[in-house]
């Protein structure tokens, strides 16, 4: 799915296009009751957050924050990449043998963060990456809903932690719209 950076600080935007998400689910557990079906899950997702052109992800070696790129350095990207584990439980409900609505909560456990600014200096493409220290926060939570036909659905996803450690770097929720294949 495509997500959406919201209440993010003043002057700052993210790229939409630029910025998706991608989950893949290895263990679903299911309780069935007629048309109803309550799940525990357990998936691996991957975050990408890409700032407009003129703005980048600032790593002091300590904190995270939203600023220009230095004089002397033509902006090409900056992303801030978090993969997850997401622990899930879903209720969903079956309208007939093809037609779904599926309600869930997830815990996210955030790991390998990075950090990617790319620029260009005296016509050089040139990329400073952050891997270590970089204050993330741990661990977030989404909500999810989607409508399902058979195999295929549309999903959207409000995720109201920020994905940085409060007080060391920006804070902003995502909303994720996509489709599934299942």
């Amino acid at each position: 799915g495509f997500n959406r950076m919201i209440d993010m600080p003043a002057g700052t935007s993210g790229v939409f296009g630029g910025n998706f998400d991608a989950e893949l689910e290895f263990l679903r557990c299911h309780l069935i009751s007629g048309r109803n079906n309550f799940s525990l899950g357990w998936g691996y997702g991957w975050a990408r957050y890409r700032l407009s052109s003129d703005r980048c992800f600032n790593f002091d070696g300590a904190n995270v924050s939203i600023a220009g790129y230095p004089d002397g350095m033509q902006p090409v990207r900056s992303v801030f990449r978090l993969n997850r584990h997401v622990f899930s439980f879903n209720y969903l409900h079956m309208f007939d043998h093809k037609v779904a609505v599926t309600l869930g909560a997830a815990l996210n456990v955030h790991v390998r963060p990075r950090i990617y600014n790319t620029y260009l200096r005296d016509g050089h493409s040139q990329r400073d990456t952050y891997k270590y220290n970089v204050p993330y926060a741990p661990i977030g939570f989404s909500l999810m809903g989607k409508i399902s036909y058979d195999d295929f659905g549309f999903f959207v996803r409000y995720t109201p932690t920020s994905v940085f450690e409060k007080d060391r770097g920006p804070q902003f929720k995502s909303i994720t719209v996509g489709v599934t294949f299942f």
